[in-house]
C-alpha cells in the first residue's frame, strides 16, 4: 500500500522529513491509535505518544453529585469543592435541595451563597440564576440565585 498524501504531511509534521519524501508502508506501520503513518518499530505515533503521557500525568478526578439542603425564605451559605458545578435545583419532601457535580478528591473547601426568593417578592442583586422550583402542594414557587456576598 502507497502512503497517502495526507500520511506524507502528517510524517512531515511528526517527524520533520522533507515534502518529497515518499515510502511503501504496510497496514501494520500506522497508529494504533489514529492510522498515520508510523517510521519507526513502535505501535503509536509520536503525537499520540504525548497525548497518552500527558493524559497519565493528570490526576484522576473522583467525581460525585451531592445533593445539599437550601432554606426557602432567604440566603443559605453551602461549604463546597473548590470547582463544584451547580446542577439544578429542586424540591424533595417539601424541602428545597441544591444538586452539585463535586470531586471529593478536592480537600479546598470555598463558602458559596444561594439565596431564594418567592415570585413576586423583592429582587436586589438577584446573582446568577440557577433554577425555579415548584411547591405543588402549598402553590409556593422559588427561584435560586447564587449571589456574591
Amino acid at each position: 500500500m502507497t502512503q497517502s498524501r495526507q500520511e506524507a504531511e502528517h510524517l512531515m509534521e511528526q517527524q520533520h522529513y522533507p515534502p518529497d519524501y515518499q515510502e511503501e508502508f504496510d497496514e501494520e506501520d500506522t497508529c494504533e491509535r489514529c492510522g498515520s503513518v508510523l517510521i519507526n518499530e513502535e505501535t503509536l505515533c509520536d503525537a499520540c505518544i504525548k497525548e497518552l503521557r500527558e493524559l497519565e500525568q493528570e490526576p484522576e478526578m473522583k467525581l460525585k453529585i451531592f445533593k445539599y439542603p437550601l432554606t426557602m425564605d432567604g440566603d443559605t451559605t453551602l461549604e463546597l469543592p473548590r470547582n463544584a458545578q451547580i446542577l439544578s435545583v429542586g424540591a424533595q419532601n417539601s424541602q428545597l435541595y441544591l444538586w452539585a457535580l463535586v470531586d471529593t478528591e478536592i480537600g479546598v473547601i470555598e463558602s458559596r451563597y444561594f439565596r431564594s426568593l418567592g415570585t413576586g417578592w423583592p429582587i436586589t442583586k438577584p446573582g446568577k440564576f440557577i433554577g425555579t422550583v415548584f411547591f405543588f402542594e402549598s402553590n409556593l414557587v422559588l427561584h435560586v440565585f447564587e449571589v456574591n456576598l
